[in-house]
């Protein structure tokens, strides 16, 4: 009967001890991740890779890019007409701050369960970040509805107007139309 009971707390007594020593590697494990500034491995914004990056460094290696393609050129080309404009133009703007701060917090900001989770998942598959890009509407339509223009074989739809007391209708004509919410999609 003892030696039952003897087995009994053995096994309790591992038990504990195992789950204590996870509680503890747990707890170290949670802490170097909270006070380490840097990012932790294996994230990427727009697949671009950040790791170890601390806030400033990565906002350094994003503005530098961005201001690299903000000059250049678009260009928007139907037969001989060629259109060309420029993303700073366009009054491009991004919310690459707001994405380094996430991929900042990635596994710091919950229990420590739920980022020790968070950090061994990012580890192991990674994680992507990806940067909303937003233009002036109004400049990006002025451009694109400035752009077919000068098309030929554009299409010209119905219209009239007064003059006195006539109404004149003037008869549009079928053409080409620009897919302006496609075009924005894709940029």
């Amino acid at each position: 009967m003892r030696r039952r009971k003897n087995r009994k707390l053995k096994v309790v007594f591992v038990l504990i001890a195992i789950v204590l020593i996870i509680g503890i590697f747990s707890t170290i494990f949670a802490l170097l991740t909270a006070t380490n500034s840097k990012i932790i491995a294996n994230i990427k914004i727009n697949n671009l890779p950040v790791s170890g990056l601390n806030i400033s460094e990565a906002e350094t290696k994003f503005e530098s890019i961005i201001e690299g393609i903000m000059d250049d050129e678009i260009v928007l080309k139907h037969g001989d007409i060629e259109k060309t404009f420029t993303l700073k133009g366009m009054e491009l703007k991004t919310n690459i701050n707001e994405k380094i701060y996430e991929a900042c917090n990635i596994g710091r900001n919950d229990s420590i369960i739920t980022n020790n989770y968070k950090v061994l998942s990012v580890w192991i598959n990674g994680e992507n970040l990806e940067i909303g890009l937003n233009f002036n509407e109004e400049i990006m339509q002025s451009i694109l509805s400035n752009l077919d223009e000068n098309w030929e074989g554009k299409f010209v739809d119905n219209s009239y107007y007064i003059e006195g007391e006539k109404l004149i209708i003037v008869r549009g004509k079928e053409g080409i139309v620009m897919d302006t919410e496609r075009f924005k999609e894709k940029n």
